[in-house]
């Protein structure tokens, strides 16, 4: 069976916008830190938080990177999650606190 070619004006490449992966980076940690004020109220906490969030995912990709390990879809999506459940857990120790 033979496949039948396309035109050649028929362009098949999805065209995605460029985004700047910093800013969108900034943002989602601006808004992090603005949900967690909004719940704490105190600044100092907020900071310890917001902190707290890229010295984990750096140290996950580092033991991901000495274990041979690749960044796709299924490590990417754990820590989504444990980033999500680190932030609740900061929470409920700082408000025990």
């Amino acid at each position: 069976m033979k496949l039948k070619k396309l035109p050649p004006r028929a362009n098949q490449k999805k065209k995605f916008k460029n985004l700047n992966r910093r800013t969108e980076a900034v943002i989602a940690a601006g808004l992090t830190a603005a949900m967690v004020l909004l719940f704490l109220g105190n600044w100092r906490s907020t900071v310890i938080i917001a902190a707290t969030i890229p010295l984990s995912i750096l140290a996950s990709v580092l033991i991901l990177y000495a274990l041979g390990e690749t960044l796709n879809l299924m490590t990417l999506g754990g820590l989504a999650l444990s980033v999500g459940i680190l932030v609740d857990q900061a929470i409920v120790t700082i408000e025990n606190i």
